[in-house]
C-alpha cells in the first residue's frame, strides 16, 4: 500500500483510502499526500529540522506553495509579454520597432509625426533623418504592427533624465496614436 513514482504497478484508482469504498482521484490523493507529506528545513545544504505529519503546517505549505506558482506565473507572463500591443482582428501580438530618436526641440518633426496618416511616403521618408540626441530630452519613435493584417500604432516615448540622470520615459509627454496599413509598410520600408 505504498505509492511508488515509478509509473510501474497497478493504477492508484484501483485503490480507496482506509476503510473508503470510493477510489483514490485527484482531490483525494491530493489531500492525502498534504496531510502525510514531511517538511524538511535546511541551511546551507545541511538538515536543521524535520517535521512530520503536522496537518496544519503542511496545509499552510501547500497554500503558500500555491501562491507563490500563481504569482510567479503572472510575474513571469508580465516581463515576457510586457507592454506588446496586441491584434484583435487577428488575434496576435504585434511585433515593435524602434525606429528613430530625434529631439523634442524639433517641433516640426513632432507634428509631422502626429499627422503621419496625411502624408506621402515621401515625407514620410523625409522624417528618418538621423539626429543624435546625447542626454538631451528626445523622442523616441516605436512602430507596433500586426504581421498578418499590417494594422499598426505609432508610439513617441517622451524620453528624459530622471533624479539619478539616466533616461526615463515621461509618460505624461509621450503620445500613441492608430495607423494604417499603408502608413506601417511606409514606415517599415524606411526603418529596415
Amino acid at each position: 500500500m505504498n505509492l511508488n513514482y515509478k509509473m510501474v504497478g497497478e493504477h492508484v484508482s484501483n485503490y480507496a483510502i482506509g476503510d473508503s469504498d470510493e477510489p483514490l482521484n485527484f482531490i483525494s490523493f491530493t489531500k492525502e499526500m498534504v496531510n502525510r507529506r514531511t517538511i524538511n528545513f535546511f541551511i546551507r545544504k545541511r538538515a536543521v529540522g524535520e517535521v512530520e505529519g503536522n496537518v496544519v503546517l503542511n496545509w499552510i505549505f501547500f497554500v503558500i506553495d500555491g501562491l507563490g506558482s500563481a504569482l510567479g506565473s503572472i510575474f513571469a507572463m508580465g516581463f515576457v509579454i510586457g507592454s506588446k500591443k496586441y491584434c484583435d482582428d487577428c488575434k496576435r501580438y504585434m511585433k515593435e520597432k524602434s525606429i528613430l530618436k530625434f529631439l523634442s526641440t524639433d517641433i516640426d518633426r513632432t507634428i509631422k509625426f502626429q499627422d503621419i496618416e496625411r502624408l506621402s511616403p515621401d515625407q514620410i521618408k523625409g522624417l528618418f533623418l538621423t539626429t543624435k540626441v546625447g542626454r538631451n530630452d528626445h523622442y523616441e519613435v516605436v512602430v507596433h504592427w500586426c504581421e498578418g493584417c499590417d494594422n499598426g500604432y505609432l508610439e513617441m516615448k517622451y524620453m528624459q533624465k530622471n533624479s539619478k540622470g539616466k533616461m526615463e520615459e515621461n509618460t505624461n509627454m509621450s503620445k500613441e496614436f492608430k495607423i494604417s496599413p499603408d502608413t506601417v509598410k511606409a514606415i517599415l520600408e524606411q526603418a529596415m
